[in-house]
Order: structure tokens, then sequence, then C-alpha cells
């Protein structure tokens, strides 16, 4: 299986499908994953809760990496989730990930994604948030 191939099947199989056991499948045991939240690395016991909880969001979801680039150990693609929300809404998130992999396993992962823009379309924050922010409005 290429790099690619691997990280899709990790997206199907816990993402979508739910199996957390499978994470240890994907990860060495050792495994850092870096962009979840702000100055934080985490590993697979992490990965298994931060996938529990965006999946109570969502009622079925998709994903596409596209396009991905491999070099030697390496693995860079830009990735886009969209699925359901319970409520019936449709919502996206979009992000990139670096992988390093050892075998068939990733050993570190950088991750950058739009949690800000998902949680606006899930409700978590007000629309058009980041404008608010920005010019230092507060809604009504």
């Amino acid at each position: 299986m290429t790099k690619s191939e691997i990280l899709q099947a990790f997206y199907e199989r816990v993402w979508l499908k739910g199996d957390l056991s499978a994470v240890d499948d994907f990860f060495t045991a050792e495994a850092a994953a870096a962009g979840f939240m702000a100055n934080d690395v985490v590993g697979a016991t992490d990965i298994k809760t931060l996938v529990e909880a965006f999946r109570g969001f969502l009622e079925d979801g998709s994903f596409e990496l596209s396009p991905t680039m491999e070099k030697d150990d390496w693995l860079a693609t830009v990735i886009t989730l969209k699925g359901t929300t319970q409520t019936g809404q449709n919502v996206k998130l979009q992000g990139q990930i670096m992988a390093r992999f050892e075998g068939d396993k990733i050993a570190e992962a950088f991750n950058q994604f739009d949690y800000f823009a998902f949680f606006e379309q899930v409700g978590l924050l007000p629309e058009d948030a980041m404008a608010m922010f920005l010019t230092g409005t507060i809604a009504a």
C-alpha cells in the first residue's frame, strides 16, 4: 500500500466507521501528532478520544485526500471531511496533514485543520465569528 492508501484506510476505518481500536494498526507505539490543539502533541490514545468527540457531531461522513505528495518516508496531503450533523446540517472540515511513516505506520504527524469554520458550522461559534473577532465587534 502507498502512504496515501494507508492514510485513506485510516480515515475510512477510524473516522467513518468508528473503529477506534484500529488506531493502533495505523500508528507506531511512540507516534506523536501535533496540531490538533495549540501547543499540544498527542499519541494514539488521545487520537481515539478526539475521533470519538468529532464523530459525536456527525451522523454520516465522507472524505477526500487531494492532492497528495509522497517522498521517502513522508506524505503530505490536503483533506476535506464532509458530513451531516444530527440536526441535518451539512458541514465541512478542511485541513492539511504531513506524516512521517516507519514502514506502514505513522510515526509522527503535523496537522492543521480549520476547526474555527467547523465550529461555526455546528453552531458552537456564531456565524461570521472571524469577522467579529477581527473587527472587535460583538454580536448582540
